[in-house]
């Protein structure tokens, strides 16, 4: 096994990104001595299968990545589970009422809590919102589809910040909010490599060590698996209160590995995202008799699978896919709709049990947004009509369809874990009953944002891919872009930005989005968005499979974790107990 230990880098600047001086603060909290006898009480032991290797929130689209810097970055605001919003760094919500929301919603105003600090010890104010916001835009980061409705952002004082939009924006709670409004430090990174630095936060925790290995996977591959290390931040707000004074996040590994950590052995006290069969988690429970319980929340992610637009071949992303794009041929329609037709999402609902139910639609949440048209129910026969049509024939008896010669062969790629692999394999059964050769792919660096990475989820090098996306609010503004043209991936900085990894670029999906972001009728708004979700399911550039539940194993001896889908799991780890 290959090791590395990758040494953190304290970098602690003097030079403000302003000449604005800083504000008086009240001292800070002495820093709590844990005694010794009472450190493993005092640790939260948290462990993600998916590896963070990413800190910085914006520079990256992964789950795991924002998960991790969450312990340490906080938002303006969040957005609960019943979807309401909360003030975190905010003193208040903005509305009508309270004039700090623009009649036509055109601007809103922050207002923010006073005598702040970052955990060197800096004052944070509004410039470090503004910060946020340049930063944002000047690197066209992984979050900047949720800022891109905005024309300027304004520092009224060192606590109050203005947001402008280009126009009416319906959408106005969203930038600066939940896990893609986590602000950063202009006094920091300002002046360094944001790439390089140690992440220097608000929230009540700071890494203090990072550790980091490959490992073989699979026999062949190597994966990063990490642990970091943090400790409760002196200069944070709530310091007194919190329960924990340190944390060890273990990343990388196995869904089974996690969910039996949790449930089964009682080696950790929260394991996200355990993405396995239903009755395997209710085994697992019932094995760790009383050690550990299963916590869920049912948002708008949807498990699909993804078409690619673009050849796998083609190193420049650019040609037409030779199966699934119109482009290359006008039967391909046909193809899609064969391939739509021939799977069974009833038998993968199955295997998911209580923790999914069957999806039609790729906008599922909130309810008033999900269409409810359903296209190309599971269909044997008519897809190997659909196929016939479209001139794939089996000539020569072997069981697979060819064309011009050639068979049809396509690669169907996801990440490590069981559930994705059972899914996979009913799909290539079904595939393969009407003559299409799937070739199944497991990648263990399939979430890797890296453009050195051939086998990812962005690298545009198969024909098919399965994962899970959804809206991170409960406005479905910043989602819905993910397929529009100027969110195909673009490598920013050795890392890919957008998530429209199918490449799919279609001009009359656009103008519907760019009438949905201005809408300001209710109903009309969700009439378009509603149609969005149609053209993208019926035109088969997505298969949506299930809408999923974030199913996490929770020790019995944790109390406190209030979980919402439409921020991290951790968004109120402050608040967590342990208890007898």
């Amino acid at each position: 096994m290959l090791q590395k230990t990758f040494v953190i880098i304290w970098i602690l600047l003097l030079i403000g990104c302003t000449a604005v001086a800083e504000p008086v603060i009240k001292p800070t909290a002495t820093p709590i001595v844990i005694p010794t006898s009472e450190l493993k009480d005092r640790t939260l032991r948290l462990f993600w299968w998916q590896a963070p290797n990413v800190m910085n929130p914006h520079l990256t689209s992964a789950t795991a990545d924002r998960d991790a810097a969450r312990l340490i970055y906080e938002p303006l605001a969040s957005f609960n589970a019943q979807g309401e919003l909360v003030p975190i760094l905010a003193t208040e919500i903005p509305s009508f009422e309270n004039d700090l929301l623009d009649p036509d919603l055109q601007w809103v105003r922050w207002p923010i809590k006073k005598n702040l600090r970052w955990s060197d010890g800096k004052a944070f104010t509004a410039h470090d919102v503004k910060f946020t916001y340049d930063f944002i835009r000047e690197r066209q980061t992984a979050t900047a589809s949720t800022y891109s409705a905005i024309a300027s952002v304004d520092v009224l004082d060192l606590y109050t910040v203005q947001v402008n939009f280009k126009d009416t924006n319906p959408a106005w709670a969203l930038p600066f909010v939940g896990a893609e409004g986590m602000i950063i430090p202009g006094h920091i990174f300002s002046n360094e490599d944001a790439d390089a630095i140690t992440p220097v936060g608000t929230g009540p925790y700071q890494l203090v060590s990072a550790n980091t290995a490959e490992v073989l996977f699979l026999g062949s591959e190597l994966v990063t698996t990490v642990k970091f290390v943090y400790e409760a931040n002196p200069y944070y707000r709530g310091f007194d209160d919190l329960y924990f004074q340190r944390i060890e996040l273990k990343g990388g590994g196995t869904a089974v590995e996690a969910a039996s950590a949790a449930l089964e052995f009682g080696d950790v006290d929260f394991a996200y995202n355990l993405q396995l069969e239903g009755s395997v988690l209710t085994e697992m429970v019932e094995a760790g008799r009383g050690k550990g319980r299963l916590l869920s929340s049912l948002g708008g992610r949807v498990e699909h699978i993804t078409l690619a637009q673009v050849n796998p071949n083609d190193a420049a992303h650019i040609g037409p896919h030779p199966y699934f794009s119109t482009l290359a041929d006008e039967s391909n329609t046909l193809v899609l709709q064969a391939i739509a037709h021939a799977v069974d999402k009833e038998a993968i609902a199955a295997l998911y049990g209580p923790t999914g139910e069957e999806a039609n639609a790729i906008l599922m949440a909130p309810a008033n947004f999900r269409s409810s048209q359903a296209f190309y129910p599971y269909d044997l026969d008519r897809a190997q009509e659909l196929l016939a049509l479209a001139g794939w024939v089996d000539a020569n008896g072997d069981g697979i369809v060819e064309k011009n010669g050639r068979p049809l062969s396509i690669t169907f790629r996801t990440g490590s874990n069981a559930l994705r692999q059972e899914t996979q394999r009913i799909i290539q059964e079904s595939l393969k009953q009407i003559g299409i050769d799937v070739k199944i792919d497991i990648s263990g660096q399939f979430f890797s944002t890296s453009t050195t990475i051939p086998n990812s989820l962005w690298a545009g090098t198969a024909d098919m891919l399965l994962f899970t996306n959804g809206n991170q609010t409960p406005d479905p503004s910043s989602y819905m872009r993910e397929w529009t043209c100027a969110r195909v991936p673009k490598e920013n900085n050795g890392a890919w930005s957008g998530v429209n990894v199918g490449r799919w670029c279609y001009a009359p999906y656009d103008a519907l989005y760019e009438q949905a972001v201005v809408e300001t009728d209710p109903q009309t708004r969700e009439r378009l968005f509603k149609q969005m979700s149609d053209m993208l399911v019926e035109n088969v550039i997505v298969i949506p499979l299930i809408s999923r539940s974030r199913v996490s194993g929770v020790s019995n001896e944790i109390e406190g974790v209030n979980l919402t889908d439409w921020d991290s799991h951790l968004w109120n780890v402050h608040e967590w107990r342990r208890v007898p």
